[in-house]
């Protein structure tokens, strides 16, 4: 709580409103940042709830003079809520806990999406697979130094090419199976 009231004093010059409550100026705050972007606040896009697995995602076209556009990440049924995600898309290799807690610090609610809705069995088999996601991450990038150290010995580069491609295969078929996986963040 305290990160966030810091954050607000920076964001608003250090300026104190003494007939403000701390609850109420939390409230305002929550408000004031989850309806913020980094262009501004705009006024449909900011009125999208989160959810850990979004339906949209908000795209900074700068092909057309710098617009903000919101494009859907797959079909969304007729009535169905349109929902963005407020974390990092690097963060959506994060664990259900993690990505609740940073909802609670940075936006002051309980994040109860479809992504995080689970049962003790699914959460356990959600983490398990981003730790495999992690750890062939890490292991590409070790592939690819070694790769790089082959110097003109094209067997042993094709074989570290051959490897490199098995752990991009692995990555992308486990990010299909963790369900708030950003996937155009992890296919960059």
């Amino acid at each position: 709580m305290r990160e966030i009231l810091n954050e607000a004093m920076s964001q608003t010059n250090g300026m104190v409103f003494p007939n403000i409550s701390k609850e109420k100026a939390m409230k305002v705050w929550g408000i004031y940042k989850t309806n913020t972007f980094t262009y501004g606040v705009f006024l449909k896009m900011s009125r999208f709830n989160h959810s850990c697995h979004p339906n949209a995602e908000i795209f900074g076209n700068q092909d057309t003079n710098n617009s903000t556009d919101i494009r859907a990440l797959r079909k969304i049924k007729q009535g169905e809520e349109i929902t963005i995600c407020y974390i990092d898309e690097d963060k959506s290799v994060w664990s259900r806990e993690e990505r609740r807690a940073e909802m609670k610090t940075f936006y002051n609610f309980d994040c109860k999406c479809d992504g995080c809705d689970m049962t003790g069995e699914q959460i356990q088999e959600e983490n398990e697979k981003i730790e495999a996601f992690k750890d062939q991450v890490v292991k590409r990038e070790t592939v690819q130094v070694m790769k790089s150290m082959a110097d003109d010995d094209h067997e042993e580069r094709l074989q570290w090419i051959r490897e490199e491609l098995d752990c991009v295969k692995q990555i992308y078929k486990l990010a299909k199976t963790i369900k708030p996986m950003n996937r155009g963040w992890m296919l960059d």
